[in-house]
């Protein structure tokens, strides 16, 4: 599977009730293993959590700071560019 494979997969799982725009990403770590994020929605919306957030947070979760590559796919026919705070998180 490659990371576009990962990040289609676990955009499934996102939970964007409000928006109906559902974003994957999936980052292989330094170490070469691979996480995974999704967008969650929240009553506060527009607050939430960013796909590249969660990917990075379950990264971090696992003991592990530096990751080599990710990617990022929304849903939508046309390529979509990560917001101006997950563009600063993966800096």
């Amino acid at each position: 599977m490659t990371l576009i494979d990962d990040a289609a997969s676990v955009r499934e799982n996102a939970y964007a009730p409000y928006s109906g725009f559902k974003v994957g990403a999936a980052l292989r770590s330094a170490s070469g293993n691979v996480f995974v994020g999704c967008n969650v929605e929240n009553v506060a919306y527009p607050e939430g959590t960013c796909a590249e957030a969660g990917a990075i947070a379950a990264m971090v979760a696992a003991g592990e700071t530096r990751f080599e590559e990710v990617a990022v796919i929304a849903d939508s026919p046309e390529p979509v560019p990560p917001c101006g705070g997950c563009r600063q998180k993966l800096k």
